[in-house]
C-alpha cells in the first residue's frame, strides 16, 4: 500500500525496535516498537482504538519502494461490512503479489 500521499505521524519508541505503520483514515502512524502487538497496544492507549478494530496485512506500507517498507495494520473501526470486505480483498491481492515477488 502506497502511503506516500497520506499524512505521516512518527511516534518514537525503543531504538532497537522496528517501524510499523498503523493506518487510520488518511493518516499513517509510523510507530517505533518491538512488534505488532506493541503497536496495537500503543494505539489503544493513545487513540482508544481497540485490538479487534485492526485488520492485519502481509502487504507492506511503502514510502519508497525497496527502501522504506513497513509491516502494517489498517483500522476498520468506522467501516461497515462491505467496506471491510473490500479492504480485505485489496490487502489479500496486494499480499499475494508481495509474497509471489518474495518467492521468485
Amino acid at each position: 500500500m502506497d502511503i506516500s500521499n497520506l499524512k505521516q505521524v512518527v511516534m518514537s519508541g525503543p531504538e532497537d525496535g522496528q517501524t510499523i505503520a498503523m493506518i487510520v483514515d488518511n493518516t499513517a502512524y509510523l510507530i517505533q516498537t518491538h512488534g505488532m502487538s506493541d503497536a496495537i497496544f500503543r494505539m489503544k492507549r493513545e487513540h482508544g482504538i481497540q485490538t479487534h478494530e485492526w485488520m492485519l496485512s502481509c502487504d507492506r506500507a511503502v514510502l519508497i519502494p525497496g527502501i522504506w517498507e513497513y509491516q502494517m495494520a489498517v483500522c476498520i473501526k468506522d467501516m461497515d461490512n462491505v467496506q471491510t470486505e473490500q479492504l480485505a480483498e485489496q490487502l489479500r491481492q496486494a499480499g499475494d503479489k508481495y509474497l509471489n515477488k518474495e518467492v521468485a
